[in-house]
């Protein structure tokens, strides 16, 4: 199946490349208040993952409707722990169990 490039559209698989960064310098505070946390408990953050209607880094637009759709669909998965998830946005659409980094 073809991979879909930034501003392409059709059939194919999407990889998105704007995960955002998180700039040590900008987050001391959030960063530095992290240093005390204990690690062997859940860390839960909350992040906005995607917008509709606004241009991401790869200059695809989603409307409402798709975003809701596809939210449905990845809310079922959350809610049976199978939001896993890698960093580096490997090319390949299947979880490396090995390589997970966080569950969503």
């Amino acid at each position: 199946m073809k991979i879909l490039g930034p501003n392409e559209t059709g059939k194919g698989i999407l990889i998105e490349y704007d995960a955002g960064y998180i700039s040590p310098l900008e987050n001391q505070k959030i960063i530095s208040e992290m240093k005390d946390v204990d690690y062997s408990q859940d860390i839960i953050l909350y992040a906005v993952l995607q917008k509709y209607d606004t241009p991401n880094k790869n200059g695809r637009i989603y409307p409402e409707s798709i975003l809701k759709r596809e939210n449905e669909k990845y809310q079922t998965l959350i809610k049976k722990v199978s939001a896993l998830n890698e960093l580096n946005h490997p090319t390949s659409s299947l979880i490396d169990l090995d390589r997970v980094s966080h569950s969503i």
